[in-house]
C-alpha cells in the first residue's frame, strides 16, 4: 500500500510547484537539460532580495 502511494506521488500526481509536472517528469527534464538545483546560498540570497523588496 505504501509503495502504491509513493508511485502515485512520484509518477502520477502533478505538483503545482513544478508547473503541474509529475516528479518523475520533472526529474527527467532536469537530467536531460543538465540543470542544477539552486544551492542554499542561492536560495537564501533570493529570499533576502524578496524580503528587502529588491526582487
Amino acid at each position: 500500500m505504501l509503495a502504491a502511494g509513493v508511485a502515485d506521488y512520484n509518477g502520477e500526481r502533478p505538483h503545482s510547484s513544478l508547473k503541474y509536472q509529475t516528479l518523475a517528469a520533472w526529474a527527467v527534464n532536469l537530467t536531460e537539460t543538465g540543470d542544477r538545483l539552486p544551492s542554499l546560498d542561492q536560495l537564501s540570497h533570493g529570499l533576502h532580495q524578496h524580503v528587502m523588496g529588491l526582487a
